[in-house]
Parts: C-alpha cells; sequence; structure tokens
C-alpha cells in the first residue's frame, strides 16, 4: 500500500509541470477574411525562449482563435496590424481570454476590451503607461530632472512606481486578478522600471544641458548601481520577465564602463564582435537569449544579409548546438530576391498581381527625382517601412485615398526606407497591403539625406508629403490617412492656395 501510495504521488508530481494550454480568441467584425495576426511568444512553452513574430493566425468571419501551451505564466504579445492594434499581455496556465476590438469608422479609434481569466488585469496591463513599451520612460525623464538629491531621487522614484502599479495592487487586494498573474505582472513592473531609470540616467549622463537636470554625474551613477542591484536582471528571479534582455545588455555596458562589478569573470563564450564584447558579462544562458533573439529581430525586418546572418547562424550554432532557437533561425535563412535591387522604382496592379520595374535611380534630390519620373504631376509621398507597424495600419485606407487621389490628378509614390537587404520583405508588404502604383525601395541608405531634407531635422515614419508639379516640397507632414477628412482637405486646401 505504502509503495502505490508513493507511486501515485510521484505520478501527480509529474503531471504538475506538464504544460497547460492558454486559449485566445479576437473578435474584429470590420477584419477581412484571411487577414493575418502574428503572436509574439515563446517557443517551446518556457517564457524565457520569447521570439518576435513566432507564428500567426488568420482572421475568418471577424474572428481568430488560438490555443498554445506554455510551462509558466509569461509574456506574450500580438502584433498590431490594420485590424488589431498591438496588445501586450501576461497569460496564466490555462487561460482562456477574449479580445474585442472596436474600430469607430468614422473617429477611426480603436478600442480594446477583455473578457475571461484576469480580464480587468489585462484592460490595466494594455493602458498603464507603466506596461505600454517605451511610455515609462516619457514619464520617468521629466520627473527625475526635478529631483534634487540621490536619497530624494531613490525615494520619489520608488513612489513614482508604486503609483503606477497600485491599480494592479487594487485588482489583486479585491481577488479580481489571480495570484499567479499579480505576481509576475508585479516582476514585470520592476524591469520596466529599471529600463526607464537606466535609459533615463544614460540620456542625462551623455546629455551637454545641465539644466535638464540637478542631480550631478555621482548621483546619477549612484542611482544606476541602486537600481541594478535591487532589480538585477541577471537574478534568476527576473529570468521569465520580457525586458530581462535589454536590461541585461544595459547592466552589461555598465559593467564594462566599471559602475557596476561582476562577481568572477566574464563568461567569453567567442559569440559576440568586438564591438559588443562586453555582453560577455551576462550569464551564458542570457547570452544565447540575446544573440538569438537580435539575429531572428534582423532577419525578419531585413537588417542583415544573407551572408552575415548564415555566418551568425554558424557561430551560434556551433556554441549552442542544441538550441531551441536554432530551428527559428534556420527558416528565416531564406534568400533575398536578386530581381530587385536599391533605388527600384516599380509599379505594382493588385488585379493581375504584377510588378513592373520601371528604373533603377538613386535618388540625390527630391525635385530631381520627381522631375524625372512624374514631370508635371502633383506627387504625395508615404514615407514607410516594413517593420513599421504604425505605417502599416495606415494600409487600411490605402484604396479610399488612392481614389482620392486619382480624382484630383495626384500621383501617389509609396517611397520604402527598408534596409538594402529587405526587397523580398518589401515586395512581400507591397502585395500583402495592395500598394497599387508606384513604389519606390529606397532604403535606409537615403535617411541621411532625408534628416537633411526635413525640418525639423529628425525623420519618422510613417510620414506622408506633397510635391507641387515642379518638384517643390508644399506640405512636410500631411495628416495621416486613417484622419481621412483631415488628410483630404488639408491637400485641397494646398493646391488651392
Amino acid at each position: 500500500m505504502k509503495l502505490q501510495l508513493i507511486f501515485l504521488c510521484a505520478v501527480l508530481s509529474t503531471f504538475t509541470v506538464v504544460s497547460q494550454n492558454v486559449k485566445l480568441s479576437i473578435s474584429n467584425t470590420k477584419a477581412t477574411d484571411n487577414s493575418e495576426v502574428w503572436f509574439c511568444r515563446s517557443i517551446d512553452g518556457d517564457p524565457i525562449n520569447y521570439v518576435i513574430k513566432y507564428d500567426k493566425e488568420i482572421f475568418k468571419q471577424g474572428n481568430i482563435l488560438k490555443s498554445f501551451s506554455i510551462d509558466s505564466t509569461m509574456f506574450i504579445m500580438i502584433a498590431d496590424n490594420p485590424f488589431v492594434p498591438k496588445i501586450r499581455m501576461v497569460v496564466c496556465k490555462d487561460d482562456s481570454v477574449h479580445i474585442l476590438v472596436n474600430q469607430d469608422t468614422i473617429s477611426h479609434k480603436v478600442s480594446v476590451h477583455f473578457t475571461g481569466s484576469n480580464a480587468k488585469g489585462h484592460e490595466i496591463y494594455y493602458n498603464s503607461p507603466l506596461f505600454v513599451g517605451g511610455k515609462t520612460l516619457g514619464i520617468v525623464y521629466p520627473f527625475l530632472g526635478k529631483l534634487r538629491n540621490l536619497d530624494e531621487a531613490i525615494e520619489k522614484t520608488e513612489q513614482l512606481k508604486g503609483k503606477l502599479f497600485s491599480p494592479i495592487d487594487s485588482l489583486f487586494n479585491a481577488n479580481q486578478i489571480s495570484k499567479e498573474y499579480y505576481q509576475f505582472v508585479k516582476l514585470e513592473a520592476d524591469a520596466e522600471f529599471l529600463n526607464a531609470i537606466l535609459s533615463t540616467t544614460s540620456s542625462l549622463l551623455t546629455d551637454q544641458d545641465e539644466k535638464k537636470c540637478i542631480l550631478n554625474k555621482n548621483e546619477l551613477i549612484k542611482l544606476q548601481i541602486y537600481y541594478c542591484e535591487k532589480y538585477d536582471p541577471f537574478s534568476a528571479k527576473y529570468r521569465n520577465v520580457n525586458y530581462r534582455n535589454e536590461n541585461s545588455r544595459r547592466k552589461c555596458i555598465l559593467i564594462a564602463d566599471k559602475i557596476l562589478t561582476k562577481n568572477g569573470n566574464a563568461t567569453n563564450l567567442k559569440l559576440w564582435d568586438t564591438n559588443d564584447s562586453y555582453y560577455n558579462f551576462a550569464p551564458k544562458e542570457i547570452q544565447e537569449g540575446m544573440f538569438a533573439t537580435d539575429l531572428i529581430f534582423k532577419q525578419k525586418f531585413g537588417m542583415i544579409s544573407d551572408a552575415q546572418a548564415m555566418k551568425n547562424y554558424n557561430k551560434f550554432k556551433g556554441i549552442f548546438p542544441k538550441s531551441v532557437f536554432l530551428p527559428v533561425i534556420e527558416s528565416s535563412l531564406t534568400l533575398q530576391n536578386n530581381d530587385i535591387l536599391p533605388y527600384s522604382l516599380l509599379t505594382y496592379n493588385s488585379v493581375t498581381n504584377g510588378l513592373k520595374v520601371i528604373a533603377n535611380d538613386s535618388l540625390t534630390t527630391f525635385k530631381k527625382f520627381l522631375n524625372k519620373y512624374f514631370v508635371g504631376k502633383f506627387v504625395v509621398v508615404d514615407m514607410w517601412a516594413t517593420y513599421c507597424s504604425p505605417c502599416k495600419i495606415e494600409f487600411a485606407y490605402a484604396k479610399d485615398i488612392h481614389d482620392f487621389l486619382t480624382k484630383h490628378g495626384i500621383e501617389l509614390l509609396y517611397f520604402s526606407v527598408d534596409n538594402q537587404n529587405n526587397a523580398t520583405g518589401w515586395i512581400n508588404d507591397i502585395k500583402k497591403y495592395s500598394l497599387n502604383g508606384y513604389n519606390y525601395f529606397a532604403t535606409d541608405n537615403i535617411t541621411s539625406y532625408l534628416k537633411k531634407f526635413f525640418s525639423p531635422n529628425y525623420l519618422s515614419i510613417p510620414r506622408y508629403f506633397l510635391f507641387s508639379r515642379n518638384g517643390d516640397l508644399i506640405d512636410n507632414n500631411l495628416p495621416k490617412p486613417s484622419d481621412t477628412d483631415n488628410f483630404k482637405s488639408t491637400i485641397l486646401k494646398k493646391l488651392n492656395n
């Protein structure tokens, strides 16, 4: 009998570590059938093996169903497309969550509502600036600049973190979210806030304008040390959080700058180039994730040549021959479209799915380029890139805008500033989003000219601008196509001036 009980306990304990499914459903009545939604999530159920755009599902009759297995609570992200905004989430074992996306056809505003497991937590996580990538930095930067000394900086920033997290505390105290969800989100908040502190202090340390910060250099450095030690990204405690790799990179730099110390010697895996050799300070497990996810990101967005990707892959495989990341990297080792060269100008017709290369011409100035290929035409330029999710959201309005411009005798030029190695990704998106008409593969080599051309001197996308019949700039920042009425009225007003 005793042996039977022992055996039964062993069996039960085995079941406790088996992966369990998460079920997600997404609804948007305006979504077109077969439109893709990508999921950024763990490869194998282990939260540390997170990959951007790992797999996808398609809308059918306004709905998507997604199910996957996880070993423990983890962060996932749903990548944005014209029918789903970017959604960051924390999911637990056996969660079942429904996401309802509403798009207002008049204002074009998007709202997201959650039902099911930890629904109220998802609502806050989606809307809180503490968890919306990068927004914490926008809060911390001006806040930190006003603090008078180190002690006040530690006290007040910790209070700020607590205030931002308090809505989650309230939900937990009211038993409206699970303990597992609460504990993981708390770790996510630690990591997000650490990232904001390190980003802010680094900026303030390199900023020449001393008026932006009362704290002196030594105090800013001590603040970095305090937060890195308290919310140490190398610690197993933060193994599964979203920002671990990014925070580990920052910690490695601080170690290399002798701001932080590391116990023991660096683990030189001969993985990194000389310029990135400080990443050797990270534990081996973190180095594996940092290198693999960086390579996968560059592959997916055409930011690395096939030759360099293969070289990095072989190096990585030699050091981590059993890595779970290898199949994902291998699946992206595809040849680029050799028929499409940088600076290609082509037309696309979605009816025939036909591409026609008109010219291969490096743009030296907009005026010369437009006067050569758009003689006597007003031209609207839509500047975008395949890695730019907000750009792709605007493509939902492409047909309406195209019809409007054609009616008024205005040409539309889709102007890509992608990496020059991403010709295949560029062509795929032209077809995917039906970017009919003129398309130009300007590549990112042109960004130095663009930054000088624009006023103020910076470049952000998506961006839309209007040129005259003579190739002169009329407007360098038109409203977005999603602001349809304003977009159209602004153009008509400019043409009538």
